[in-house]
């Protein structure tokens, strides 16, 4: 529809007057409607001059309204209501000439506006390490395989804190010498987003063997003991004992800091031989990437069921630090050191 003009016929006029037109705003009857429950009228108003023969008003934003709402007609009204009473009379349609009219025009319509354009991509990508070597491994090469939640993501990696370079999956690495290893891999959309939390994957190349030969004379090979005692205390709760738990747990956070201990009954030296290498061993069960864990020796005694915060012993000599990554699923430390002075004074254990 490109118009509309709402046409009665005066069959009485008064020159000098505005004639307005609303859109009716609700439901009447045309032989119930009076001046109490006339119906309201909507904010469009056209206007036209009063006079004698048709008199016309452009209603084409008010019909349009019509067909996508509610048809309830028009109200015809004197712009200046409360005057001098002049009466301006139209033909009903009960006349039978002149009729009310609604002229309506019809032309090509409008076409539909463009479908908004789909909404910016701003989400980055997951990355994802999903296989990798052993950890530990005594192998000099590696294949590390990894993905993104995105499809088209490309991959940039760092190995060792180096600067980030493009990658793609598998990644092959040889000539691999001994010691630790940590590859972080971020992927980056086709939208230019970049994972911001890289993939980490952490693990240690080994010699073929962790203990030195035994000195000249001595034939007997390395031995594997068990803990006879170990604890954890936490600093919040400096008079808790936690010797019954079968976890120990190791935290640092201010106020909050948790340690444990543990102690190894030391097997007899056999005949001939020398402590010339020790390993302490701990099974990681809840991994976290980035953390130096230290060992220290014990200094005084303790007991499993009543060591506390409060009352734990000190600790003597040099730490030793971990040789793997706190991420590792083994935990190892070097304390040759230790278990050599431990066996030649006290073993109160690490």
């Amino acid at each position: 529809m490109t118009g509309a003009q709402l046409r009665l016929y005066a069959s009485s006029a008064v020159s000098g007057r505005t004639l307005q037109a609303l859109p009716v705003t609700g439901a009447w009857s045309e032989t119930g409607v009076t001046w109490a429950i006339q119906p309201a009228t909507g904010t469009q108003v056209a206007t036209t001059t009063s006079g004698s023969g048709y008199r016309q008003w452009a209603v084409t934003e008010q019909v349009r309204a019509m067909y996508a709402g509610a048809n309830h007609g028009f109200l015809i009204r004197d712009a200046a209501e409360n005057a001098a009473g002049r009466l301006q009379g139209f033909n009903s349609r009960e006349e039978g000439s002149n009729r009310p009219q609604l002229v309506i025009t019809f032309g090509p319509g409008t076409p539909a506006p463009p479908p908004p354009p789909p909404p910016a991509d701003t989400t980055a990508p997951e990355t994802t390490v999903d296989s990798g070597p052993g950890n530990p491994t005594t192998a000099t090469t590696a294949s590390l395989v990894f993905s993104a939640s995105e499809a088209g993501s490309t991959f940039a990696c760092s190995m060792n804190g180096a600067p980030y370079a493009a990658c793609a999956s598998p990644l092959q690495l040889t000539g691999l010498l001994p010691g630790g290893y940590e590859l972080r891999v971020r992927a980056t959309d086709t939208a230019g987003n970049t994972d911001a939390t890289p993939a980490l994957y952490a693990w240690t190349v080994q010699t073929g063997t962790t203990t030195p030969p035994p000195p000249t004379g001595c034939t007997a090979g390395p031995v594997t003991v068990g803990a006879d005692r170990d604890a954890w205390i936490e600093q919040k709760d400096p008079a808790k004992n936690y010797g019954a738990d079968s976890t120990l747990k190791v935290r640092a956070k201010a106020a909050e800091n948790s340690r444990a201990l543990v102690r190894f009954a030391l097997p007899a030296t056999p005949a001939g031989c020398q402590i010339v290498g020790a390993e302490l061993r701990l099974h990681n069960g809840s991994p976290v990437a980035g953390q130096t864990l230290q060992a220290l020796r014990v200094n005084g005694a303790w007991t499993e069921t009543g060591v506390t915060w409060a009352n734990q012993p000190a600790t003597t000599g040099t730490a030793a630090t971990a040789a793997t990554p706190s991420s590792a699923a083994v935990m190892a430390w070097n304390v040759t050191a230790q278990v050599q002075a431990m066996a030649a004074g006290t073993n109160n254990g690490s």
